[in-house]
């Protein structure tokens, strides 16, 4: 099939070009599976940190407000 596809003067070219394109992939690949496996840890942490926080239902309440010194407290550290 080469032969037919590729002039023999070619061939050689094509073939290194090949492999480099092969290589090229393979490093990709392996940059995607580290990619992936570092998303799974982090996934992990974000949960753990998730599972450690008060939901946010607890933390807001519509119907309270803020007094004056609260404010204050908020002002301050801004």
């Amino acid at each position: 099939m080469l032969e037919k596809r590729i002039p023999k003067r070619r061939q050689n070219i094509f073939i290194e070009e090949a492999i480099h394109a092969r290589f090229s992939i393979m490093e990709q690949e392996k940059a995607m599976r580290e990619l992936v496996q570092a998303n799974k840890i982090r996934d992990e942490e974000l949960e753990l940190i998730d599972a450690g926080l008060e939901h946010e239902e607890n933390i807001y309440h519509h119907d309270e407000y803020l007094n004056e010194d609260e404010m204050l407290d908020i002002d301050e550290v801004m």
